[in-house]
């Protein structure tokens, strides 16, 4: 049985992350689950990129590297937007900052735990192209 790169792993690894932030407190009185469905639907979609993205980096597709650090964008900037919106909350008064809950640092963990496999997963395609290569002649 061929083992996991630790890319993948990571990739993994992080989209738990961005889908157990769900039922934990983004903001007080929030959590993720208790914001607006688009939201859901934005993080639980980032959450399959990030399993696919380890998947396509287990098997070593030629395009994986790519989507990997795509979706490990994507799933960052996510994170970020929800640090942000907690801190920043739109209904605070005279511009307050918000207190941001545990699910808003895990999502923006996730997130970064993703866009670290991603850039590990160039390190395993240059080592497996190294394997693969063809016998120097010196």
């Amino acid at each position: 049985m061929k083992r996991l790169s630790v890319a993948s792993v990571l990739l993994l690894l992080g989209g738990v992350l961005l889908a157990a932030a769900l039922p934990l407190t983004w903001t007080p009185g929030l959590r993720g689950v208790d914001y607006p469905g688009y939201d859901i639907v934005t993080t639980l979609l980032l959450t399959l990129l990030l399993f696919l993205a380890a998947l396509a980096v287990a098997v070593r597709r030629r395009w994986s590297t790519s989507f990997s650090v795509t979706a490990a964008l994507l799933a960052s900037f996510w994170g970020v937007l929800v640090v942000m919106a907690a801190a920043y909350p739109i209904d605070s008064p005279r511009g307050d900052s918000g207190s941001i809950g545990i699910g808003a640092w895990v999502a923006l963990g996730g997130g970064i735990l993703g866009l670290f496999g991603a850039l590990m997963s160039f390190r395993s395609g240059r080592a497996a192209a190294g394997v693969s290569g063809a016998a120097s002649g010196v």
